[in-house]
Protein backbone atom coordinates (compact mmCIF):
# COMPACT_ATOMS: atom_id res chain seq x y z
CA UNK A 1 0.00 0.00 0.00
CA UNK A 2 2.84 2.37 0.88
CA UNK A 3 4.52 1.61 -2.44
CA UNK A 4 1.29 2.40 -4.32
CA UNK A 5 0.92 5.74 -2.52
CA UNK A 6 4.56 6.57 -3.29
CA UNK A 7 4.12 5.75 -7.00
CA UNK A 8 0.96 7.92 -7.18
CA UNK A 9 2.87 10.78 -5.52
CA UNK A 10 5.73 10.52 -8.04
CA UNK A 11 3.35 10.46 -11.02
CA UNK A 12 1.43 13.46 -9.66
CA UNK A 13 4.68 15.36 -9.18
CA UNK A 14 5.74 14.66 -12.77
CA UNK A 15 2.45 16.01 -14.12
CA UNK A 16 2.71 19.08 -11.87
CA UNK A 17 6.23 19.97 -13.02
CA UNK A 18 5.36 19.28 -16.65
CA UNK A 19 2.55 21.82 -16.34
CA UNK A 20 4.84 24.45 -14.85
CA UNK A 21 7.53 23.96 -17.48
CA UNK A 22 5.51 23.47 -20.65
CA UNK A 23 2.32 25.31 -19.66
CA UNK A 24 -0.86 23.47 -18.85
CA UNK A 25 -4.27 24.61 -20.07
CA UNK A 26 -6.62 25.97 -17.44
CA UNK A 27 -10.10 24.75 -16.56
CA UNK A 28 -13.17 26.90 -17.22
CA UNK A 29 -13.14 30.20 -15.26
CA UNK A 30 -9.65 29.56 -13.89
CA UNK A 31 -6.66 31.86 -14.25
CA UNK A 32 -2.95 31.56 -13.50
CA UNK A 33 -1.86 34.44 -11.28
CA UNK A 34 1.90 35.12 -11.28
CA UNK A 35 3.20 37.03 -8.28
CA UNK A 36 6.14 39.43 -8.15
CA UNK A 37 8.09 36.88 -6.09
CA UNK A 38 7.86 34.37 -8.98
CA UNK A 39 5.22 32.11 -7.45
CA UNK A 40 2.04 31.11 -9.31
CA UNK A 41 -1.49 30.65 -7.93
CA UNK A 42 -4.30 29.04 -9.94
CA UNK A 43 -7.89 29.89 -9.09
CA UNK A 44 -11.17 31.50 -10.10
CA UNK A 45 -11.38 35.27 -9.65
CA UNK A 46 -14.58 36.32 -7.91
CA UNK A 47 -13.92 39.87 -6.69
CA UNK A 48 -11.56 42.83 -6.47
CA UNK A 49 -11.82 45.13 -3.50
CA UNK A 50 -10.95 48.69 -4.53
CA UNK A 51 -10.95 49.75 -0.88
CA UNK A 52 -8.55 47.05 0.38
CA UNK A 53 -6.77 46.67 -2.98
CA UNK A 54 -6.98 42.87 -3.00
CA UNK A 55 -8.03 40.24 -5.52
CA UNK A 56 -10.20 37.46 -4.13
CA UNK A 57 -10.44 33.88 -5.41
CA UNK A 58 -13.36 31.49 -5.12
CA UNK A 59 -11.58 29.40 -2.47
CA UNK A 60 -11.24 32.47 -0.25
CA UNK A 61 -7.61 33.27 -1.09
CA UNK A 62 -6.88 37.01 -1.12
CA UNK A 63 -3.94 38.49 -3.03
CA UNK A 64 -2.77 42.08 -2.75
CA UNK A 65 -2.87 43.79 -6.15
CA UNK A 66 0.61 45.18 -5.48
CA UNK A 67 1.90 41.58 -5.27
CA UNK A 68 0.60 40.57 -8.71
CA UNK A 69 2.82 40.67 -11.79
CA UNK A 70 0.64 39.06 -14.46
CA UNK A 71 -2.57 37.02 -14.87
CA UNK A 72 -2.87 34.45 -17.67
CA UNK A 73 -6.41 33.31 -18.55
CA UNK A 74 -5.30 30.76 -21.18
CA UNK A 75 -2.65 28.55 -19.60
CA UNK A 76 0.22 28.53 -17.11
CA UNK A 77 2.85 29.98 -19.46
CA UNK A 78 4.35 33.33 -18.50
CA UNK A 79 7.11 34.30 -20.95
CA UNK A 80 5.66 36.53 -23.71
CA UNK A 81 8.40 39.07 -24.60
CA UNK A 82 6.41 40.42 -27.56
CA UNK A 83 3.65 41.54 -25.21
CA UNK A 84 6.00 43.01 -22.62
CA UNK A 85 7.66 45.17 -25.29
CA UNK A 86 4.31 46.89 -25.89
CA UNK A 87 3.93 48.00 -22.26
CA UNK A 88 4.86 51.70 -22.15
CA UNK A 89 3.23 53.06 -18.97
CA UNK A 90 2.57 52.01 -15.37
CA UNK A 91 -1.06 51.12 -16.19
CA UNK A 92 -2.62 47.66 -16.15
CA UNK A 93 -2.31 46.24 -19.68
CA UNK A 94 -5.02 43.94 -21.07
CA UNK A 95 -4.03 41.76 -24.04
CA UNK A 96 -7.25 40.48 -25.59
CA UNK A 97 -7.93 37.32 -27.57
CA UNK A 98 -8.84 39.39 -30.66
CA UNK A 99 -5.38 41.00 -30.67
CA UNK A 100 -6.44 44.33 -29.14
CA UNK A 101 -4.63 46.02 -26.25
CA UNK A 102 -6.41 48.08 -23.59
CA UNK A 103 -4.73 49.80 -20.67
CA UNK A 104 -5.82 51.67 -17.56
CA UNK A 105 -6.10 51.12 -13.81
CA UNK A 106 -8.41 48.35 -12.54
CA UNK A 107 -10.89 49.74 -10.02
CA UNK A 108 -13.44 46.94 -9.76
CA UNK A 109 -14.53 43.46 -10.88
CA UNK A 110 -18.16 42.35 -11.19
CA UNK A 111 -18.59 38.69 -10.23
CA UNK A 112 -22.12 38.66 -11.72
CA UNK A 113 -21.20 40.19 -15.10
CA UNK A 114 -17.61 38.83 -14.93
CA UNK A 115 -16.12 42.10 -16.18
CA UNK A 116 -13.18 44.25 -15.12
CA UNK A 117 -13.87 47.97 -14.78
CA UNK A 118 -11.07 50.47 -15.47
CA UNK A 119 -10.60 54.05 -14.27
CA UNK A 120 -11.27 55.10 -17.88
CA UNK A 121 -14.84 53.77 -17.56
CA UNK A 122 -14.13 50.88 -19.92
CA UNK A 123 -15.46 47.43 -19.01
CA UNK A 124 -13.75 44.26 -20.23
CA UNK A 125 -15.32 40.81 -20.11
CA UNK A 126 -13.05 38.24 -18.53
CA UNK A 127 -13.76 35.79 -21.37
CA UNK A 128 -12.21 38.19 -23.89
CA UNK A 129 -8.86 38.42 -22.09
CA UNK A 130 -5.66 36.52 -22.75
CA UNK A 131 -3.47 38.21 -20.16
CA UNK A 132 -3.32 41.18 -17.80
CA UNK A 133 0.02 42.74 -16.85
CA UNK A 134 0.28 44.70 -13.61
CA UNK A 135 3.95 45.46 -14.30
CA UNK A 136 6.36 45.21 -17.23
CA UNK A 137 9.25 43.97 -15.11
CA UNK A 138 9.63 40.19 -15.01
CA UNK A 139 10.06 38.83 -11.44
CA UNK A 140 13.70 38.03 -10.65
CA UNK A 141 12.95 34.36 -10.02
CA UNK A 142 11.37 33.99 -13.46
CA UNK A 143 14.04 36.12 -15.13
CA UNK A 144 16.63 33.53 -14.08
CA UNK A 145 14.66 30.93 -16.05
CA UNK A 146 14.69 33.16 -19.16
CA UNK A 147 18.48 33.52 -18.96
CA UNK A 148 18.91 29.75 -19.11
CA UNK A 149 17.03 29.37 -22.39
CA UNK A 150 18.87 29.91 -25.67
CA UNK A 151 17.48 30.12 -29.21
CA UNK A 152 19.48 28.01 -31.65
CA UNK A 153 19.25 28.96 -35.34
CA UNK A 154 20.24 26.25 -37.81
CA UNK A 155 21.63 26.84 -41.29
CA UNK A 156 18.55 25.23 -42.87
CA UNK A 157 16.23 27.78 -41.20
CA UNK A 158 15.09 25.57 -38.30
CA UNK A 159 14.80 27.25 -34.88
CA UNK A 160 15.21 25.29 -31.62
CA UNK A 161 14.94 26.67 -28.08
CA UNK A 162 16.31 25.06 -24.94
CA UNK A 163 18.79 25.09 -22.11
CA UNK A 164 22.35 24.18 -23.09
CA UNK A 165 23.88 21.48 -20.90
CA UNK A 166 26.84 20.28 -22.97
CA UNK A 167 29.10 21.03 -25.92
CA UNK A 168 30.81 17.84 -27.09
CA UNK A 169 33.76 18.45 -29.39
CA UNK A 170 34.49 14.73 -29.67
CA UNK A 171 30.99 13.97 -30.96
CA UNK A 172 30.59 17.40 -32.60
CA UNK A 173 27.18 18.08 -31.02
CA UNK A 174 25.48 20.67 -28.82
CA UNK A 175 23.28 19.02 -26.17
CA UNK A 176 20.11 20.65 -24.83
CA UNK A 177 18.27 19.79 -21.64
CA UNK A 178 15.91 16.93 -22.42
CA UNK A 179 18.47 15.11 -24.57
CA UNK A 180 18.09 16.99 -27.85
CA UNK A 181 21.43 16.86 -29.72
CA UNK A 182 22.30 19.25 -32.56
CA UNK A 183 25.27 18.81 -34.90
CA UNK A 184 27.68 21.73 -34.55
CA UNK A 185 28.07 21.93 -38.32
CA UNK A 186 24.30 22.54 -38.62
CA UNK A 187 24.26 25.59 -36.32
CA UNK A 188 24.38 29.12 -37.69
CA UNK A 189 23.98 31.18 -34.52
CA UNK A 190 22.79 30.98 -30.89
CA UNK A 191 20.93 33.93 -29.39
CA UNK A 192 20.91 34.20 -25.59
CA UNK A 193 18.89 37.42 -25.19
CA UNK A 194 15.92 37.20 -27.56
CA UNK A 195 14.57 35.36 -30.60
CA UNK A 196 16.04 37.70 -33.22
CA UNK A 197 18.18 36.33 -36.05
CA UNK A 198 19.17 39.28 -38.23
CA UNK A 199 22.06 41.40 -36.89
CA UNK A 200 23.95 42.73 -39.96
CA UNK A 201 26.35 44.89 -37.91
CA UNK A 202 27.55 41.81 -36.02
CA UNK A 203 27.84 39.61 -39.11
CA UNK A 204 29.87 42.30 -40.88
CA UNK A 205 32.54 41.88 -38.21
CA UNK A 206 33.03 38.20 -38.98
CA UNK A 207 36.19 37.96 -41.11
CA UNK A 208 37.38 34.44 -40.32
CA UNK A 209 34.71 31.85 -41.21
CA UNK A 210 36.55 29.04 -39.44
CA UNK A 211 36.28 30.30 -35.83
CA UNK A 212 33.54 31.21 -33.34
CA UNK A 213 32.53 34.83 -32.77
CA UNK A 214 31.09 35.50 -29.30
CA UNK A 215 29.34 38.88 -28.90
CA UNK A 216 29.01 39.90 -25.26
CA UNK A 217 26.36 41.96 -23.49
CA UNK A 218 28.96 44.57 -22.51
CA UNK A 219 29.81 45.20 -26.18
CA UNK A 220 32.95 43.09 -26.28
CA UNK A 221 33.73 40.38 -28.84
CA UNK A 222 35.67 37.18 -28.20
CA UNK A 223 36.92 35.00 -31.05
CA UNK A 224 38.42 31.56 -31.01
CA UNK A 225 37.55 27.88 -30.95
CA UNK A 226 35.09 26.49 -28.41
CA UNK A 227 36.42 23.30 -26.84
CA UNK A 228 33.74 22.49 -24.27
CA UNK A 229 31.01 23.58 -21.86
CA UNK A 230 30.97 23.31 -18.08
CA UNK A 231 29.06 24.96 -15.21
CA UNK A 232 27.22 27.51 -17.41
CA UNK A 233 30.39 28.56 -19.23
CA UNK A 234 31.85 27.88 -22.67
CA UNK A 235 35.52 26.87 -22.54
CA UNK A 236 37.74 28.05 -25.37
CA UNK A 237 40.78 26.17 -26.66
CA UNK A 238 42.88 28.95 -25.11
CA UNK A 239 41.52 27.97 -21.68
CA UNK A 240 39.37 31.11 -21.34
CA UNK A 241 35.91 30.61 -19.81
CA UNK A 242 32.97 32.69 -21.05
CA UNK A 243 29.95 32.66 -18.74
CA UNK A 244 26.69 32.05 -20.56
CA UNK A 245 25.00 34.98 -18.77
CA UNK A 246 27.50 37.42 -20.28
CA UNK A 247 26.80 36.37 -23.88
CA UNK A 248 24.42 37.99 -26.38
CA UNK A 249 25.09 35.77 -29.36
CA UNK A 250 27.52 33.16 -30.69
CA UNK A 251 28.13 32.82 -34.42
CA UNK A 252 29.36 29.39 -35.43
CA UNK A 253 32.02 28.70 -38.08
CA UNK A 254 30.71 28.49 -41.63
CA UNK A 255 32.92 25.47 -42.21
CA UNK A 256 34.31 22.88 -39.83
CA UNK A 257 37.66 21.20 -40.16
CA UNK A 258 37.59 17.46 -39.54
CA UNK A 259 38.95 16.38 -36.17
CA UNK A 260 42.49 15.22 -36.57
CA UNK A 261 43.39 12.20 -34.52
CA UNK A 262 46.97 11.69 -33.52
CA UNK A 263 48.47 8.49 -34.91
CA UNK A 264 50.97 6.94 -32.53
CA UNK A 265 53.59 4.87 -34.28
CA UNK A 266 54.84 1.92 -32.33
Amino acid sequence: MKKLIFVIFIISSIFLWSGLIFGQNLRANESAIFLRNGNMIIGEIVDISSARRVLQLKDGTEIKLTNIWMINFINTKWNFPGERKQIKTADHYFFLKNGSIIYGKIIDFSSNLRVFELDTGEKIKIGAIRRIYFSKRVPNQLRKEIEKVATVFLKDGTVISGEIIDFSLSRMVLVLKGGNEIKLSAIDMINFVDKGRSFPSERSRIVNPRIYYIFLKDGGVITGRIAGFDSNAFILSSGERVNINSIKRIYFPRSFSPIRRRIIKR
